[in-house]
């Protein structure tokens, strides 16, 4: 019977002779096995979800911090130890100084981690004084290690501004906006008086400053000021000072 190979180098492949066939496979020395290997009843023995041996350092050679919550709750006092195991509710520490309020903290913030599956990115520890952040974020690192890194561990005013810059385009303006400190506001301030030809003894510029500081904690903004400004010279000054100031994102 012809087929569509026929006029082609395929046409003279055959089957194979029984000479060109492979040797059948060799028996198995052990009959009802089918040569497979046989496995060592131990080899699958043992806990297998035991948790792996904990390094006592880091690649980088730095020691790691125990993370064990009970050794972090060993040499406080009951009221130290009820603060970080505290859990539920908020909670206000009132305490002079030198009493260990910054212990207690930092071991709560360890705590957390360790007894609560805290991840390390939802901490936020702030504080007033570059000096009070930094000597925070150190001890937080002795009990954590490198987890403190994401962590924000700042002031007030670190953790306000990385927060505008990263919303900044949700506020109008961009994230590299410059900050003013108190010598540049109230050069910006007399600045503003100047246009206004308001003069200096009668307004002086601190006063509006003081005046839109206290708007300012009162969460009033310049619109809302300038419609309650309706009376008084004073009063409708300071609202226009407001109103020229605040584009300028003092």
């Amino acid at each position: 019977m012809s087929s569509l190979f026929d006029d082609s180098f395929l046409a003279d492949l055959g089957p194979p002779s029984d000479e060109e066939r492979p040797p059948p496979p060799e028996e198995s020395a052990h009959p009802g096995h089918g040569g497979a290997e046989d496995v060592p009843h131990h080899l699958f023995s043992g806990d297998f979800d035991a948790p792996v041996p904990r390094e006592a350092h880091y690649r980088d050679g730095a020691a790691r911090p125990a993370v064990d919550p009970s050794a972090l709750l060993e040499g406080l006092n009951e009221q130290q130890r009820a603060a970080v195991e505290h859990t539920g509710s908020p909670l206000l520490i009132v305490a002079g100084a030198g009493s260990g309020k910054t212990r207690v903290l930092t071991h709560r913030i360890a705590y957390l981690l360790g007894a609560r599956s805290t991840h390390p990115g939802q901490i936020l520890a702030i504080t007033f004084t570059n000096k009070a952040a930094g000597e925070m974020k150190e001890r937080v690192e002795e009990l954590v290690g490198p987890r403190a890194n994401a962590m924000w561990v700042s002031t007030f005013h670190s953790a306000c501004v990385r927060i505008l810059r990263r919303e900044s385009k949700k506020l109008g303006f961009t994230s590299s906006f410059s900050i003013y400190d108190a010598a540049d506001s109230k050069r910006l301030m007399s600045l503003v008086c100047r246009d206004l030809d308001l003069d200096p003894k009668r307004f002086p510029p601190k006063s509006f400053s003081a005046k839109i500081s206290n708007l300012k904690n009162e969460l009033i903004d310049e619109e809302t000021f300038a419609g309650q400004a309706a009376g008084g010279t004073s009063r409708t000054e300071s609202g226009e000072v407001s109103r020229r100031r605040s584009p300028r994102r003092t």
